[in-house]
């Protein structure tokens, strides 16, 4: 079942990681935060998207679903 992962604009500090990490699901947008590209995230995905939450250094992303 598909889930969606959430960014925490203000707590998003740009690093990036989760951008090297799922390509598919995060991109950087103008301001140099991430934003979320895919907002139905496929669930063989979701190892992946949990890695992405532990590895955040700022603490902005969340999965709900």
């Amino acid at each position: 079942m598909p889930f969606t992962a959430r960014i925490d604009r203000d707590a998003c500090e740009g690093h990036g990681l989760c951008i090297l990490d799922s390509p598919a699901v995060f991109e950087m947008d103008d301001e140099g935060c991430a934003t979320v590209a895919v907002h139905a995230v496929p669930d063989e995905l979701r190892a992946k998207i949990e890695g992405s939450v532990r590895g955040c250094p700022a603490g902005a992303i969340s999965i709900e679903g």
